[in-house]
Order: structure tokens, then C-alpha cells, then sequence
């Protein structure tokens, strides 16, 4: 039976070759059949307890009170930007002619950076000692054995690690913000049920009485481009394209996601500073992207573009065997759940926009990222 598959990435821009380059597909090989080194672990203690602590401002106060310093001295370890991905000279081979390549190249090696407005040292260190006196949000102080959980969780990944509370105003940079914990969320179990998913909320947004907020300090208009909120509505114009040309054919969806997504981004030594939050008498940075700071969709975003446009161009390119280049993951996916057939398709009613027709398993992404197809080199 012949059947359209549509798969669903969280971006609005379109990647298809007119002509794929010869060192596309060699390119990917290259960069799947490359060694991957693990990062190594720095001096840190990454614990939950105030020996953890202790110990780690011990560190810090060597580096000069300074997390970016602390990064320089611990090359190749995994509080380094970039310790999830391939090497940025690796990616760069297939990746050079993308118009996100300078923003992602630059995330990968030196971390994320936001465009922030100054904020002076009496008010930052006022800041964070009205913080300390107020703590964190009443959810947080309710759901504290979820909280502590969850902290212990994102520290033993290498996320975050602990100092002493009173030590945040001798890091450079360092500022605080309240945590809260978000109940509204639900997970479906194998039977059936539902469980409350608890989340931790970094309220980079709450306001003290003196100085601002780190939110409050981003300067949008340095952002990068935002594409996010365009996809369901791209998407849903495309099912109803594909239902009005062919009324009667199974449309199969597919929805990726990247676990933890914004955890594998690392975030400037400077920046993570700036992003610790409380928990008791511990103070905790977190080094990388947090839920919580206004610039880290944008920050993401890139990445996520990378990504679909990739697997856009890779769908469309005559030239891919999937049996000789595939995904580890390739055997992960799960077998399509069709209808009854003897269900029949509700009929598509016309749109008031016309899209071109392309029933190539993927679609709906509108930017080419690629000019012209020389073979990428390093100037």
C-alpha cells in the first residue's frame, strides 16, 4: 500500500539541494565513521553535599574566583564547550556553507554567549543577598524531596556543580535566581495512567528590588532568528496539502526530539555565572543551557536548524543508500500504527495558500542553506 511519511522537526526552514554536492554523503561517512574521545572529568566534585561544595570553591578560588578560567585550565573535559559534538573542525566539512555554521561553530567553542546589558558589582552582590535572605519559590520549598532530586540528577550528569552560598558573590559574575517547581505536568505510563512530571523552573526573569534580572538585561535585538513557533502551522498546511492530493493514502507522522536538549549545549564560563540558583546553603552554577533564560531558544535554535536541514537534504538526495548510511538509532523506530481500513479519510478542504507539491517522506522547511556547492575549505 502506498503510503506518505511526513516527520516533524522543531524548525521553519527549508534545505533541499538542487543538485546534491559530491561530497555530501562522504562527508557524513566521514563524520559517523570518526573516532568519538570522551571528555575526561575536571578536579570538580560533582555531589550534592557541602564536602562537594567546599572542595569545588577550593578550585574555583585557584582559577581566580573564575568559572571561564576554570574551563581554560580543563581542555577536553566534559565542563568544556562543545564536549557533546563532534569537533567543530569535523563538522565544519559538511557543514561550512549553512548560514547558522558561524553562530554553532562559535557555541562549540567557546559556549553559549548571551548579549547581556551590564549590571554594576554592588548591584549584583545586593541582588544576591536579597536572594539569599528571600530563597527560592514556595513550589520549590513544597516539592523539596522532587527538588533535591532533580538537582542530583543534573549534578551527577556534570550540568551543574555546588559551592557555598555565601562564596556567589566572590565568583566573577556570579548571580542568583529562584527556583520553582512545575506540577502542571503530566507523563502517560505503560498502563495507561498518568503521573505528575515535576520540572525545574529557573526564574531568570524574577526581579529584585535592586539592579535587574538577567532576562531583564538581555538585549533582544542581538538574538539570533527564532523559527520554533513556525513549524505546527507549516506542518498542518502540508497534511492538508498531502490529504487534498491524495484523499485516499495513510499519512504516516513522525515527532524526533533530542533528550535533554538545551543540557548538551554549554554555556559560556562567564554566562553560567550568571545562572546559579540555591538549594539550601549551596550555591549552584550551571554550565549548561538553562529552562529558564530568555536567550536560550534562540541560542538552540541554530543547532536545531543544523540538524533538520540536514536530514532534509539527506532525504531528499537521490544518491543515499540508508542501507550503507544510517543513524545507530535507524533500528529504534517503532513500526507505524495505520487505522482500520475500513475507516474512511476525512477530505481535506482547498487552502488559501498554494505550496509546492513534494511528497519526499519530508518536507516543509523553506530556507536552502547553501549558495553554491563548491567543496568546502578552510580559508
Amino acid at each position: 500500500m502506498y503510503q506518505i511519511l511526513i516527520q516533524s522537526y522543531r524548525t521553519s526552514s527549508k534545505s533541499i539541494f538542487q543538485e546534491t554536492p559530491e561530497w555530501f554523503l562522504s562527508a557524513i561517512s566521514n563524520i559517523i565513521s570518526s573516532e568519538s574521545v570522551t571528555p575526561v572529568l575536571p578536579p570538580l566534585k560533582f555531589e550534592l553535599s557541602h564536602e562537594a561544595a567546599t572542595h569545588n570553591m577550593k578550585i574555583l578560588k585557584a582559577c581566580g574566583d573564575s568559572i571561564q578560567n576554570l574551563i581554560k585550565k580543563c581542555p577536553g573535559s566534559i565542563i568544556s564547550p562543545g564536549s557533546e559534538f563532534r569537533h567543530p573542525d569535523l563538522l565544519e566539512s559538511l557543514f561550512l556553507h549553512h548560514h547558522n555554521w558561524p553562530v554553532v561553530k562559535q557555541i562549540l567553542e567557546v559556549g553559549s554567549m548571551w548579549p547581556l546589558d551590564p549590571i554594576t558589582e554592588v548591584e549584583r552582590q545586593a541582588k544576591n543577598i536579597e536572594f539569599i535572605h528571600r530563597g527560592n519559590h514556595k513550589s520549590a520549598i513544597k516539592y523539596d524531596a522532587e527538588y533535591k532530586k532533580i538537582l542530583t540528577t543534573e549534578i551527577n550528569q556534570g550540568w551543574m556543580f555546588p559551592v557555598p552560598l555565601q562564596y556567589i558573590n566572590k565568583i566573577h559574575h556570579g548571580e542568583l535566581a529562584p527556583i520553582g517547581i512545575d506540577d502542571k505536568v503530566w507523563s502517560e505510563q505503560l498502563d495507561g495512567s498518568r503521573k505528575i512530571k515535576f520540572r525545574l523552573t529557573h526564574d531568570q526573569s524574577f526581579e529584585a528590588s535592586v539592579g535587574r534580572s538577567v532576562n531583564g538585561r538581555v538585549q533582544k535585538d542581538k538574538l539570533n532568528s527564532l523559527f520554533y513557533g513556525g513549524c505546527m502551522s507549516r506542518l498542518l498546511h502540508y497534511i492538508v496539502d498531502i490529504r487534498l492530493r491524495h484523499p485516499g493514502v495513510p499519512i504516516l507522522g513522525g515527532k524526533s526530539d533530542f533528550k535533554a536538549a538545551y543540557r548538551r549545549v554549554s554555556l559560556h564560563g562567564d554566562i553560567a555565572a550568571k545562572c546559579a540558583i540555591m538549594y539550601k546553603e549551596l550555591a549552584i552554577p550551571s554550565m549548561r543551557l538553562t529552562f529558564g533564560g530568555s536567550p536560550c531558544p534562540t541560542e538552540f535554535c541554530p543547532i536545531s536548524e543544523l540538524c533538520a536541514n540536514l536530514a532534509n537534504d539527506l532525504l531528499h538526495c537521490k544518491e543515499w543508500n540508508p542501507s550503507l548510511l544510517a543513524s545507530p538509532n535507524a533500528t529504534r523506530i517503532k513500526t507505524p500504527i495505520l487505522l482500520d481500513e475500513t475507516k474512511e479519510f476525512a477530505q481535506a478542504k482547498d487552502l488559501d495558500v498554494t505550496l509546492v507539491p513534494d511528497d519526499s517522506k519530508n518536507r516543509y522547511f523553506y530556507r536552502r542553506w547553501v549558495s553554491d556547492y563548491p567543496r568546502p575549505r578552510r580559508q
